[in-house]
């Protein structure tokens, strides 16, 4: 356990630096002050040099735990206001082994997730002051152990001698955190006085948390084990239930093919679910309910099957309507053989055509040049001599060019020559043009003889078809009635692998669970029994003093005092069977919660091993109900704490005349109304 020492709070504004400080002592600590002169900062920056800034606000490194004067605007001595550039805050606690431990850091204009550290002497001499040892890392939650070396929540668990605990969530294991343990030692104004406890649910999902703080604080690790492990029981079985009817859900899917009917699962739990599902099976409901054996199904589809291929006997000695149909599939073949000879027959006849064409332009072409030969023969006979340019000639008209030719030098002797010579070329030109005619004629010839045997097989083979065609239609009958029966005994056989996959699931589900469904009990010390014991003699001893509502005597004249704290009510006091508070009025509330963290740190001090802090702060505890009668028993608690209470309590509050005279003989008692908390120190 640590006790707190000393706080300060130190920074610069525009006007230079600022500081303010305030000593803390063992036992009951009582800070009087109004409104706006320190009480607020003091609380906070206990709060925030812890780094617990996150158990009040659910933000880290919020900054709206301080007031303005170190954030914003600080207003010192001399009644002005002066912008704050740097603030920062430092608290000082001693170990239980004397060591004085300084934490400070920055509140703005600096990092504020880095926390200095210094480890100091075990006296307030300057001498003895060793040199910073180390920076201890501020991180956000979820990665505040991820390095054990630089974790701040780390070293104040070790200085603190708090044990590590992780306790098992839905999302797998959580480390409890200090702030976790917060509302146990830090009641703060702000929502500080309700049941934090359900907001840490939200925030961390780890159920029962109250109760498990409770334990870890009080360091009842037999009663510890025995919760987390029903936490993991449960957990594990709401998980377990949730699996197993996502299986009885697909098994429901599987009815839902023969009926409107299900399983009734959803409001069964975990235990009757695998009572009644641990010999499930899937096939057996199937032919109890639905008289449906997979079986015989199939065994029915496939006689539908051999009964069809018996009526029609798909072979051509036993049918003589597919022997008859024989010859379609030759007539089909030699059809298309002389559909293939025409299309090559086709092709010869466009080849020679085309020869046919090039050998008519040959021989106009010769006939040309002949004319022009046998006209120059009559001009070179005349005398009239060489050839003109473009000479038109007189047999055929045309205009002709010598140069074409190559004829305009040619003397009459060898145009004669040329006239024979083209004489006998057309001659040849002439008996290849008749040639390839009479190649002609064969290939037409050849082609309507193919043609009309493919005129007289295409009427056969529509002949034949047309005979065939009711066979025909009966056989594509029978292809379709016996691929529908084949597609039934797919979908059947898909059906059955289904079912299987789900009484596999089903049984292997119910195996894991089975496993995990032994919940030993565990036995818890005696000596674990006597603690809780004394936390409730010693909260009842508290609400005595404290003039609890409930301790007044009803109607009846019947005095209760039967409080009952312990494991079955998850700690809640109880009065005669019923929660306290339920017996209290709406002051005696903040009593309760007073009372219950005064006894819990009064028992924590006096156990081995305890996971307490070692003080608690109370901010405006009187602020609850401000009532003459509330008050009065409020201070004589305090005057009571005083000389009883075991480690620190600090109380934030603002007392009244007479108030303060009857605390300050009996406590620390720091009165800081008309002092500005903050000063110049430049």
């Amino acid at each position: 356990m640590i006790q707190i020492e000393k706080l300060e709070i130190f920074g610069e504004s525009e006007n230079g630096k600022f500081c303010g400080d305030i000593n803390f002592c063992p036992g009951l600590n009582v800070i009087n002050a109004v409104n706006g002169y320190g009480k607020t900062l003091i609380f906070s920056g206990i709060i925030w040099s812890l780094g617990l800034e996150q158990y009040l606000t659910n933000l880290p490194n919020d900054l709206s735990i301080w007031s303005d004067a170190v954030v914003d605007r600080v207003q010192l001595k001399d009644g002005k206001q002066y912008i704050v550039k740097k603030s920062l805050a430092a608290l000082t606690f001693i170990t239980e082994d004397k060591t004085r431990i300084r934490l400070t850091r920055s509140i703005i204009g600096g990092d504020k997730e880095t926390v200095l550290c210094e480890e100091l002497g075990q006296t307030n001499d300057s001498e003895s002051q060793k040199v910073k040892k180390q920076f201890n890392l501020y991180t956000s939650r979820q990665k505040t152990f991820s390095n054990e070396n630089i974790s701040l929540m780390r070293n104040i668990y070790k200085w603190a001698g708090i044990d590590f605990l992780e306790v098992y969530t839905r999302s797998g294991d959580s480390r409890i955190y200090l702030e976790n343990l917060a509302p146990y030692f830090i009641i703060a104004q702000m929502g500080g006085w309700n049941d934090l406890f359900a907001d840490q649910v939200r925030k961390y999902g780890i159920i029962e948390i109250d109760q498990i703080a409770f334990e870890h604080i009080l360091n009842l690790k037999g009663y510890l084990q025995k919760r987390l492990a029903k936490i993991k029981y449960d957990l594990n079985n709401s998980m377990f239930r949730s699996e197993l009817l996502t299986i009885l859900l697909k098994i429901n899917e599987l009815i839902s093919k023969f009926s409107d009917d299900s399983l009734s699962v959803a409001t069964k739990n975990l235990e009757t679910l695998i009572k009644e599902y641990s010999d499930f099976s899937i096939d057996n409901y199937f032919e109890k309910k639905f008289n449906f054996v997979f079986a015989k199904e199939k065994e029915r589809l496939i006689d539908s099957q051999k009964l069809i291929y018996k009526k029609i006997d798909l072979t051509e000695e036993n049918n003589p309507e597919i022997k008859k149909s024989s010859g379609l599939d030759e007539k089909r073949e030699k059809l298309l053989v002389l559909k293939k000879e025409r299309r090559e027959i086709d092709e010869k006849l466009d080849f020679v055509n085309s020869q046919l064409i090039d050998d008519s332009v040959a021989i106009r072409e010769e006939r040309t040049k002949l004319n022009l030969y046998t006209n120059l023969k009559i001009l070179k006979k005349d005398g009239v001599g060489l050839l003109q340019e473009n000479y038109c000639c007189p047999t055929c008209t045309q205009n002709v060019n010598p140069e074409r030719y190559d004829v305009k030098n040619l003397n009459e002797s060898d145009v004669e020559l040329s006239v024979e010579i083209k004489k006998v070329e057309i001659s040849a030109l002439t008996t290849s043009l008749e040639k390839r005619n009479q190649q002609r004629n064969k290939l037409l010839e050849f082609r309507e003889s193919i043609q009309g045997e493919i005129k007289k097989f295409e009427e056969e083979f529509k002949t034949l078809d047309n005979s065939f065609s009711i066979n025909k239609r009966y056989l594509l009958e029978c292809s379709a009635k016996l691929s529908e029966i084949q597609s039934e005994i797919d979908k059947l056989d898909n059906f059955k692998t289904k079912t299987e996959t789900v009484q596999n699931e089903l049984n292997q589900k119910i195996k894991d669970i089975s496993g995990h469904m032994e919940n030993k009990e565990l036995q818890i010390k005696e000596q674990e029994i006597l603690i809780v014991k004394k936390f409730n003699q010693k909260f009842i001893e508290y609400v005595e003093k404290i003039q609890l509502t409930a301790f007044k005597l009803d109607t009846s004249g019947v005095e209760h005092k039967k409080i009952t704290i312990d494991e079955s009510n998850d700690y809640i006091p109880f009065l005669d069977n019923k929660p306290l508070k339920r017996y209290c009025s709406a002051s005696d509330q903040s009593k309760i919660i007073f009372a219950y963290l005064l006894a819990m740190q009064s028992v924590a001090c006096q156990r081995d091993g305890a996971n307490h802090l070692g003080f608690t702060l109370f901010d405006e505890p009187i602020q609850q109900n401000p009532g003459g009668e509330y008050r009065s028993t409020i201070i004589d608690f305090f005057s009571y704490l005083s000389k009883s209470t075991e480690g620190q309590i600090i109380i934030f509050t603002k007392l009244e005349k007479g108030e303060e005279d009857k605390l300050s003989s009996s406590s620390f008692f720091q009165d800081l109304t008309g002092k500005r908390f903050l000063k110049n120190c430049s």
